[in-house]
């Protein structure tokens, strides 16, 4: 039987390295810089290789930051490419949100109902794919850190497979990413709301609370994949 996935180990899994304040920062930082964000994404993955291996400690070190970016571009450019239909459905939500403003206080109760309709069937659209998309998004990650390609992540067949030989880690991934994400989220709120009643510094402020939000999901994702990927690549496990 496959080993359960733990959560309080991803929880405390920063905190175990002494120098984690520092790589901490650093990810964060990074997160937040176009094009070299996908370093970002390369720490998550030498992450969940680590802690697959069972080689967790010390998190990975910032020296060699084009060997991150090489290891997390493939993974976040996949992850774009999924994410396409639903910027998609976004823009023709939005879209038709203006649209439905701008005709609500005039003659054209034709359009309104038109644009009110599209507006609600591109959000609601929006948010089913955006959950099944995260569904299946750490069985996406896995097989990419199995083979290590662009193609990989694309390789439907053997991600189902993963999948199905294991869906309960696979579920427990995803709903603890999520259950984590919307914590952070809450306890984020009213301090973001606090530092937005400040000038100048407010702003600055926010962007270190979110800049720290992704550092967290990254650090606490990478560790909950790292887990994944060592059940599925179990003797027991189907291979690829």
């Amino acid at each position: 039987m496959a080993e359960p996935i733990d959560l309080s180990e991803a929880v405390r899994y920063p905190f175990r390295d002494a120098r984690w304040p520092g790589k901490a920062v650093v990810l964060a930082l990074v997160s937040f810089i176009p094009i070299l964000n996908f370093a970002s994404i390369g720490f998550e993955v030498e992450t969940a290789g680590r802690v697959a291996a069972a080689e967790p400690l010390p998190m990975p070190e910032w020296g060699d930051l084009g060997g991150l970016f090489r290891r997390g571009l493939w993974l976040a450019l996949a992850r774009y490419l999924y994410a396409l239909p639903l910027f998609l459905l976004m823009g023709v939500a939005a879209a038709a949100g203006f649209g439905l403003l701008a005709t609500l206080n005039s003659r054209h109760e034709a359009w309104s109902t038109v644009f009110g309709l599209v507006c609600c069937s591109g959000f609601l659209l929006m948010v089913a794919f955006g959950f099944v998309f995260s569904f299946f998004s750490p069985a996406i990650t896995v097989r990419y850190l199995q083979i290590g390609t662009f193609s990989s992540c694309f390789d439907l067949p053997a991600i189902w497979r993963n999948f199905r030989g294991h869906p309960t880690p696979h579920f427990a991934v995803f709903a603890s990413i999520l259950g984590f994400s919307l914590v952070l989220s809450l306890l984020a709120g009213p301090v973001t709301v606090l530092f937005g009643w400040i000038p100048c510094i407010g702003p600055i402020a926010n962007w270190f609370v979110l800049a720290a939000m992704v550092s967290a999901v990254l650090l606490f994702s990478g560790h909950l994949e790292g887990q994944l990927l060592r059940i599925v690549t179990t003797p027991a496990a189907a291979k690829p």
